[in-house]
């Protein structure tokens, strides 16, 4: 069986801090900001949403501002009818501060802006969220966003016989990453985290058109 991990990435060149925050978002737990990593896993409570500040000038259909990924009504629809609703959840996300700010990819200009220039710590770009207000113009034509809640590898160890699987995104630059596998889980439950989150390749292959590769990487894995 053949699955693809998927994460986060900086694309030398391409995009930073910058771009990744205004893309991807911070997200936390509603009225706990101070709970900067809130993903869930099957089987945790969905009671409190994941809230996520990003730019309110793009809305792409897939992010990942913590460690679950972050889905729009079009992808959530798409999987539900390829895998059913069994072997993921989908939990509503909500906008908090939706700024109007953006980078694309490979545009760093910012960096020549007179006040950065100026005062580069004060216009530091990795607190832009922070530092801009919420402009709530922005908020109309905003999708309905969802949190994929996926089953933590460590949640199945006792389904069957584990085996230890490495994977590596050369992307990333941080090297080789194990996590425990029980064997034919990805057969029940299609996406699963296992450091990061780890899509069966037939599920893959119907969202991957989604994920704007300049924000994200991938490696495959043969399990």
């Amino acid at each position: 069986m053949r699955a693809i991990a998927v994460e986060t990435c900086l694309k030398k060149g391409k995009t930073d801090v910058l771009h990744h925050y205004l893309f991807h978002g911070i997200a936390y737990e509603e009225g706990n900001p101070l709970e900067d990593n809130p993903g869930h896993f099957l089987g945790d409570e969905l009671k409190i949403p994941i809230v996520v500040d990003k730019s309110g000038l793009i809305f792409p259909r897939i992010i990942q501002p913590c460690t679950s990924l972050i889905v729009d009504s079009v992808i959530k629809e798409r999987l539900e009818k390829f895998v059913g609703v069994d072997g993921v959840q989908f939990a509503p996300v909500k906008l908090g501060k939706l700024v109007a700010s953006w980078f694309p990819a490979g545009d760093f200009s910012y960096y020549d802006n007179p006040s950065f220039l100026k005062d580069p710590y004060t216009f530091r770009s990795d607190l832009i969220l922070e530092r801009l207000p919420d402009t709530p113009s922005l908020h109309k034509n905003a999708p309905h966003y969802f949190e994929l809640v996926a089953l933590h590898s460590k949640a199945a160890k006792d389904s069957g016989k584990l085996i230890s699987i490495q994977f590596e995104i050369p992307e990333k630059g941080l090297g080789p990453k194990n996590f425990d596998y029980c064997v034919g889980i990805l057969e029940k439950y299609p996406i699963i985290w296992g450091l990061a989150p780890i899509i069966r390749q037939d599920v893959f292959d119907q969202i991957c058109d989604s994920f704007d590769w300049d924000f994200f990487a991938m490696t495959e894995i043969k399990i």
